[in-house]
């Protein structure tokens, strides 16, 4: 991962803490990244697509 992106992916998951923590829903938030992780690993390549701006956020939105 790039540098830039390492820091944006701090500034996110600092933000989605803040806001899980404030909603008492960090159980919750932490069961669903498990879930995403599980996605990823499961379809190594779901990121090239949702990653590839040839790709049209509609097709996205239905992978």
């Amino acid at each position: 991962m790039k540098s830039t992106n390492v820091t944006a992916a701090k500034k996110y998951a600092k933000a989605m803490f803040e806001v899980l923590t404030d909603a008492k829903e960090l159980e919750n938030g932490y069961a669903d990244l498990i879930e995403l992780r599980k996605i990823f690993a499961a379809n190594p390549k779901l990121i090239d697509i949702l990653d590839d701006i040839r790709v049209s956020d509609d097709q996205k939105n239905h992978c």
